[in-house]
């Protein structure tokens, strides 16, 4: 899609859902505290709604963009509209 010229949006990269994020008292964001309380409302059980281990994927996520992504873009060309639009930096991804 992004040889096109689209480029798909997840919602959580909306500007309006960005703002609205910023909005919410601190602790509403602390923890995923919102995310908790609505998994309890749903009557899921203690240890699906607080886990005593946290999944972080961080490093899975970041691995795959340098081993994956990065050479993709490069495959792409210098034409890419990212690196017009100022979204990936032709010096780095260079």
């Amino acid at each position: 899609m992004a040889r096109r010229g689209l480029w798909s949006l997840v919602p959580f990269t909306d500007p309006d859902m960005v703002r609205f994020g910023h909005r919410l008292p601190a602790v509403w964001k602390r923890d995923k505290y919102l995310l908790h309380r609505r998994l309890a409302a749903r009557g899921l059980p203690e240890d699906v709604v607080n886990p005593v281990l946290r999944e972080n994927f961080g490093h899975l996520m970041n691995t795959a963009v340098h081993r994956h992504a990065t050479g993709l873009l490069r495959s792409w060309g210098r034409e890419l509209r990212l690196v017009g639009q100022s979204f990936v930096d032709a010096a780095v991804l260079r």
